[in-house]
């Protein structure tokens, strides 16, 4: 088999260069790739995943795709939103690190997003909390997600009530972490109750910080 030159592979169809991306592990490499390869011979993924790594760290974009506030206002004030969606079936793990990056969670349908980390929203206390994570959870059995990270999710671990139910039916997730300054052992019991009939679930991390 004829070895291939860096002229040659960068010619290579978009699909199967974005394959290649996909086994890239590192923001640097991956965008000079898009810079080298060209607008005449980026597809429309890689063009929308370029044009964000013009207006965002590139760090935040590859190889985990971080939503929070601040990049969220930013790429809105930019009309630039539509452009997250379009990239989706390129990223393997998303980290959402605010309750407004729940507001829509219909894009990862149909990608390839495995894991799906939620962090960092202990006082995240809203009705617009709530009902995004009852949205996104309904949403997970229509996804390829099967990890699911919870770290620091309180109102999510505690309000069983609400959340139990959906998150018992998201068929497909095979581990959950759960990690919170707040979490009780009782808390847990109930939770694996919950849980304990979830037909695809293995793995059950849970960490009491602080206990």
């Amino acid at each position: 088999m004829p070895t291939m030159t860096p002229s040659s592979w960068l010619a290579l169809p978009s699909d199967v260069f974005l394959k290649i991306l996909q086994h890239v592990d590192d923001a640097e490499t991956l965008f000079y790739l898009l810079d080298t390869r060209g607008d005449d011979r980026r597809g429309p993924v890689e063009q929308h995943l370029w044009q964000l790594g013009q207006v965002m760290p590139r760090a935040t974009l590859w190889p985990v795709l971080h939503l929070d506030v601040r990049h969220r206002l930013r790429l809105k004030s930019l009309s630039l939103l539509g452009h997250v969606e379009e990239t989706m079936p390129v990223f393997g793990h998303i980290l959402v690190n605010s309750c407004s990056g729940l507001s829509s969670s219909h894009p990862l349908v149909g990608s390839n997003v495995a894991r799906l980390s939620l962090h960092d929203t202990e006082n995240d206390d809203t009705d617009d909390y709530e009902d995004g994570m009852l949205v996104l959870l309904q949403t997970l059995p229509r996804t390829n997600v099967n990890t699911l990270d919870l770290s620091d999710r309180f109102m999510m671990i505690t309000n069983l009530s609400k959340f139990g139910p959906a998150l018992a039916g998201t068929h497909g997730l095979e581990t959950l972490v759960l990690k919170s300054s707040h979490l009780t052992e009782a808390c847990t019991i109930d939770l694996a109750q919950i849980l304990k009939a979830h037909l695809t679930l293995r793995h059950l991390h849970v960490l009491l910080e602080g206990s």
